[in-house]
């Protein structure tokens, strides 16, 4: 279990499974692997471009910094495993990572175990949110994405963190990190 909330967050793309007004839609999907918190917006494509908008997004979400960001190896997350890019071109979600000084991982091809965390979620909100998800337009996909978010967040049980809400978790974590006198306690989170 990773101890401190922020230090490896997991992080993929779901396809909707309904189209959403004319368009098909994709929801980004970041979870703690600490507090299991987690956040989600949806885009009506994949692409460098709505990957850095995401981070942008789920960075002012989470109350605690973010140290490691963890993906597999499309296209929306890295370059490293596709011919036709040059090593000198740089994707934008690394260059996002180095300006804000997070380490971007990228699992092994193959091993989609190593996101399990984040491929358990696809399956929660498929069973819990997706048929009931409303599908004209992507605003409105985005806006009861938010509130399931809060619900996952603050109401929902999870039986990996002891049948507790990852909002639980995460004040558990804050308080045993604050009576450890961890230093730069207040700048791994953002209180």
């Amino acid at each position: 279990e990773i101890p401190i909330p922020g230090f490896r967050l997991q992080m993929d793309v779901k396809y909707v499974p309904e189209r959403v007004g004319e368009y098909k839609a994709y929801a980004y999907v970041i979870v703690d692997e600490c507090t299991r918190m987690r956040f989600i917006h949806a885009y009506t494509s994949i692409n460098p471009g709505n990957t850095v908008d995401f981070l942008e997004r789920a960075k002012a979400f989470f109350p605690f910094s973010l140290r490691t960001i963890q993906t597999d190896n499309g296209t929306e997350f890295t370059f490293r495993l596709h011919p036709g890019v040059g090593p000198d071109y740089v994707h934008p979600m690394d260059e996002w990572c180095v300006e804000n000084q997070i380490i971007h991982r990228c699992i092994p091809p193959g091993e989609k175990e190593l996101n399990g965390k984040v491929e358990r979620s696809h399956r929660i909100d498929e069973q819990s949110f997706y048929w009931r998800a409303p599908t004209d337009t992507i605003e409105r996909l985005n806006e009861e994405l938010g509130k399931w978010v809060r619900v996952y967040n603050h109401e929902r049980l999870h039986g990996g963190i002891a049948f507790r809400t990852p909002f639980e978790k995460l004040l558990e974590r804050f308080q045993t990190l604050r009576e450890s006198k961890i230093d730069d306690y207040d700048e791994l989170f953002q209180l």
